[in-house]
C-alpha cells in the first residue's frame, strides 16, 4: 500500500486543478485512480483542504472578497472559458465593426459584474 503524505496529495489536487479539475469528486477520483490502496477518507479531507486554500489564494491574488463577487470562483473560471469562446463566435460573424464591439463590451461587462469587479453605470 502507498501512502500519500499530506504535501503529495495537496501537489495532486494543485496540478489537477490547474489541468481543469474543479470539483471535489473529479479530483478524489482522478488521484483514487492512480492511488487505489490509498484510504478514501484520507484523501477526501486532505483535497478538500486544498481546494479550499487554493479558492482563498485566487480570491487573494484577484483582489476579491467572496462577498464581492457574485458567484463561486469555479463557476467564474468556467464563465471566462465561455466568454473567450463567445468572443471569438462573434469576431468571426460578419457583423459591422461597431455592432462586434457591442456585443462584447457587454459580454465582458456582465462577467466582471459577476467577479465583483463591475457596477454597472459607472464610469471606468
Amino acid at each position: 500500500m502507498i501512502k500519500l503524505t499530506t504535501s503529495q496529495i495537496r501537489d495532486l489536487t494543485n496540478n489537477h486543478y490547474k489541468s481543469g479539475l474543479r470539483r471535489h469528486g473529479e479530483i478524489l477520483e482522478r488521484i483514487l485512480v492512480d492511488f487505489p490502496k490509498t484510504p478514501r477518507n484520507t484523501i477526501s479531507t486532505q483535497v478538500s483542504v486544498a481546494l479550499k486554500q487554493i479558492r482563498d489564494d485566487e480570491i487573494r491574488t484577484h483582489g476579491l472578497t467572496q462577498s464581492q463577487s457574485k458567484v463561486d470562483v469555479d463557476f467564474l473560471h468556467l464563465v471566462k472559458l465561455a466568454l473567450a469562446e463567445y468572443e471569438a463566435e462573434v469576431e468571426s460573424t460578419n457583423l459591422k465593426p461597431m455592432a462586434k464591439q457591442t456585443y462584447l463590451l457587454h459580454a465582458r461587462n456582465f462577467v466582471r459584474w459577476m467577479g465583483g469587479d463591475f457596477e454597472p453605470g459607472h464610469r471606468l
